[in-house]
């Protein structure tokens, strides 16, 4: 593991870069502060923070989920900050998304979820059920409705897996997880995506506590700190 705080030695072209990026909710309260930050082309990153810090609103801005309101932000070369809603559909297209709810109706089968997000990758997709076997997960008889908590949390990243995105973001998807769980799949995510050379970036607690994980970053009042 690289120490914290380094930044990775690859250089590319970045996978995304947020030049004072400012969020600001129609409440008037500021989630992004002249936020300036950079993740490059297949690093993977640790964000940390306080509740209310920006985590979320940085995730969020970064998977094509939430506008930013001054500055400019470009993710897998797109920029987001002119607010064009056919490249922000194309971003989204090509930025996996890792939640703790799966959002699948009960009935569901493992494999009738695996093919629909197959169908939804920007590019060819891996197998299916090659990438729930490599995970250790659920058999595709399976309802979603049936799936304990961490068979879900498998499901729910080998359904990114398969869609093979170039960025990744994780907003402490397992935190709910018994921690020695929680860290095991999140490692097994960091390794996945290093393979496939995809930037992944991950909301978590302890920067310390993941192993294959570049640097980590600590946002505070919407900057970064450290």
């Amino acid at each position: 593991m690289v120490p914290v705080g380094t930044t990775a030695q690859r250089r590319v072209t970045p996978a995304a870069l947020f030049e004072d990026v400012t969020k600001r909710y129609e409440d008037g309260s500021l989630a992004l502060d002249r936020l300036r930050v950079e993740i490059g082309a297949g690093e993977r990153v640790l964000v940390t923070g306080p509740t209310g810090s920006g985590v979320t609103t940085f995730l969020r801005v970064l998977s094509g989920r939430s506008m930013v309101t001054g500055g400019r932000a470009r993710v897998l070369g797109i920029p987001i900050h002119l607010a064009d809603h056919r490249a922000i559909r194309r971003l989204r297209s090509r930025v996996g998304m890792l939640e703790r709810a799966l959002h699948l109706p009960a009935e569901c089968r493992v494999g009738e979820a695996m093919e629909l997000a197959a169908t939804s990758a920007d590019r060819y997709p891996d197998s299916s059920t090659g990438t729930l076997d490599r995970l250790g997960g659920p058999a595709p008889h399976r309802k979603a409705g049936d799936l304990d908590a961490v068979e879900q949390a498998l499901l729910g990243l080998a359904m990114v897996a398969v869609r093979r995105p170039k960025l990744v973001v994780a907003d402490d998807p397992w935190g709910h997880l018994d921690p020695g769980v929680g860290l095991a799949i999140g490692g097994l995510a960091a390794r996945l995506f290093a393979e496939r050379e995809a930037a992944f970036v991950l909301a978590g607690r302890d920067a310390g506590a993941f192993d294959g994980l570049d640097r980590a970053i600590r946002l505070l009042g919407g900057r970064v700190v450290a």
